[in-house]
């Protein structure tokens, strides 16, 4: 499903943003949904074989919503923030109380 990006979000300077990906002027993100357990593998290989078709197209980034808690692009997500976002993370929440966020997780504080 591709979502257009406001042009005032691609102008924001990526240290303004959590995320580093908000230079694509639109992001495509990939949805498989099921309801048998069972079939989780075959699913989440449909939806990476997906993803795998448009990837040469990428930007190399990643939009953090898009992606679980086994995505090998995390990093990617965050790009030069995730230093930062990881010492406010220890400093604010190092039990991970708010950890809506699979992505990011605790660190030890500096």
């Amino acid at each position: 499903m591709p979502i257009i990006r406001p042009a005032s979000f691609q102008t924001l300077a990526a240290a303004s943003k959590a995320a580093a990906a908000g230079d694509a002027a639109f992001s495509v993100g990939f949805w498989g949904g099921w309801l048998d357990a069972y079939d989780d593998a075959s699913i989440r290989a449909w939806v990476r074989s997906a993803w795998q078709h448009v990837a040469p197209f990428a930007t190399g980034g990643g939009y953090v919503n898009y992606m679980d808690q086994d995505d090998e692009r995390a990093t990617s997500a965050f790009g030069r923030n995730l230093a930062r976002l990881q010492e406010v993370k220890a400093r604010y929440d190092p039990e991970d109380v708010f950890r809506g966020n699979q992505l990011l997780k605790p660190q030890p504080a500096r």
